[in-house]
């Protein structure tokens, strides 16, 4: 991907001194904790990292380097409406409930819960009188692998100095920092070099056409944004690591990836929700139908409406027998190929047959379980099934298989059969709905209504998860594109 040269922002210094200051002190209680809190969103602690992030003025990406690789942005202060949104949701979860105590106390309480762990850090007086509102922590080249380079807002610049000279973080010389001359920034790396270069730097990640075409492609504002280039990733890992990815899925160790992730969060009064987008993806993995590709026909939603958990993904069969041959070829060197014969099954070619156009898995309930599938050609599905069936139930394949106008369903028991020939009405249910809003243009879907699963669970449901209502995941793709959203929904307020 090239890179056409950025433009060149006007540099300034609030403190009017154009030199960054440096100091080779260890800085690991302060950037490990922050980076932490990146991957925390990503991971998904929605209600906490939730709140962290909104608002305007000079972004992370306004002083990161224009080559980072990848980047995770984050602000401490959400704007009016995250704020408000973010305290609603809060006040579901008592323990939340009891430390978020008003909208304006979010950033104090959410820092206060971020660095408690951190070591000798003391939030109140080593954290909290000087850092801004955004945090970015960033991936950037480095000599023989990629660096890590935080980015930190800051408000007072000699309070800032201070307490990062001061031994609450960690003493030592492996890690630096500098002024940024851009903004209000401070820059934390793992050397000086790296930390001098992005502080002095003109050329930044914001007039990267790569940054701005990923962020472009989320729609709304985004609280959180997790963006990577993963073809600049790629590339700079080094030769090593490369050829043994490469060698462990089988592959020719000279390999192109390419292409840009891009991933947004944003709350609402009963949900969390995560949208992400990868672009222009360039993968030895690609196929001809890619797997969860297009739309499904709608078989999740017309499974019985009180169903507790579904996946459905489409092009799984296809997928699956074209990635077999790309990735274990001919030669058979596990004899999986020559086990599957002695049962009577061609791989891959079977995996067609088996898994279909489209397939869903569903938990109706706690003893009833489905598995459905939509095909071309049913009756040859049912003959594969017949197959599998036979060596895998100790009832007779009658008993647990059924064959539709357009595929195959096996079931748990014969009632698990008769539940979902009888039973409709997921697709209406406000709960569905409500966790995965765009069911009918998905190619894969992951349903799980988390409530009546925890019910079902016979066990003393804790505190924390009371609130919880359903996890929704759904998303679809071309062979160079792809779209996913996760969401966490609550139940409404009592």
């Amino acid at each position: 991907m090239t890179t056409p040269e950025p433009s060149m922002p006007a540099a300034y210094d609030v403190l009017g001194s154009p030199e960054p200051a440096r100091r080779t002190r260890r800085l690991g209680s302060l950037a490990v904790g922050l980076v932490g809190a990146g991957a925390l969103a990503v991971a998904g602690s929605a209600v906490a990292v939730a709140a962290l992030l909104g608002g305007g003025g000079a972004q992370p990406e306004d002083v990161l380097p224009a080559d980072a690789l990848g980047l995770v942005t984050l602000d401490l202060d959400p704007a009016a409406g995250q704020k408000v949104a973010v305290y609603r949701l809060a006040k579901r979860f008592p323990a939340v409930a009891r430390e978020v105590k008003d909208e304006d106390g979010v950033k104090d309480q959410l820092l206060t819960a971020l660095l408690g762990d951190a070591g000798d850090l003391d939030d109140e007086k080593d954290v909290k009188p000087w850092i801004g509102d955004r945090v970015g922590a960033a991936l950037v080249p480095g000599a023989e692998e990629p660096q890590p380079l935080v980015a930190i807002a800051y408000t007072d610049r000699e309070e800032a100095e201070a307490a990062l000279r001061s031994d609450a973080f960690g003493g030592g010389d492996e890690t630096f920092f500098a002024f940024s001359a851009k903004a209000d920034y401070v820059l934390v790396g793992s050397s000086q070099e790296t930390v001098d270069a992005a502080a002095e730097g003109e050329q930044v990640l914001a007039d990267s056409p790569a940054w701005g075409e990923g962020v472009d492609a989320l729609d709304g504002d985004q609280i959180v944004t997790v963006w990577a280039d993963l073809g600049a990733v790629h590339d700079a890992l080094p030769q090593e690591a490369r050829d043994e990815a490469a060698q462990a899925y089988g592959l020719e160790t000279d390999v192109a990836l390419g292409g840009t992730f891009v991933a947004g969060l944003h709350v609402g009064d009963d949900h969390v929700e995560v949208v992400g987008k990868a672009l222009d993806l360039e993968s030895p993995f690609q196929v001809e139908q890619p797997v969860g590709g297009g739309k499904g026909s709608g078989l999740v939603q017309d499974l019985p409406e009180d169903t507790i958990g579904a996946l459905s993904v489409t092009h799984l069969g296809s997928g699956l027998a074209e990635l077999f041959g790309t990735v274990y070829g001919d030669e058979d060197p596990l004899g999986i190929v020559a086990t599957a014969r002695e049962l009577g099954l061609d791989l891959p070619d079977d995996l067609r047959a088996l898994l279909g156009d489209e397939t869903v898995a569903a938990a109706l309930s706690e003893r009833d379980f489905v598995l459905q599938t939509r095909s071309e050609d049913p009756d040859a599905a049912y003959a594969v099934w017949e197959k599998v069936t036979a060596l895998a139930s100790g009832q007779g394949p009658a008993s647990v298989l059924r064959k539709t106008e357009d595929g195959v369903v096996v079931g748990s028991n014969p009632e698990a059969l008769q539940r979902v020939e009888d039973g409709r009405g997921l697709g209406d249910s406000d709960v569905f709905r409500e966790a995965v809003p765009d069911a009918e243009d998905a190619g894969y879907l992951l349903y799980v209504d988390l409530a009546r699963a925890l019910e079902l669970a016979g066990q003393d449901v804790p505190e924390d998860a009371e609130p919880l209502q359903a996890l929704g995941i759904s998303g679809s793709g071309d062979d160079d594109s792809s779209t996913f959203r996760m969401r966490l929904t609550v139940k409404g307020e009592r």
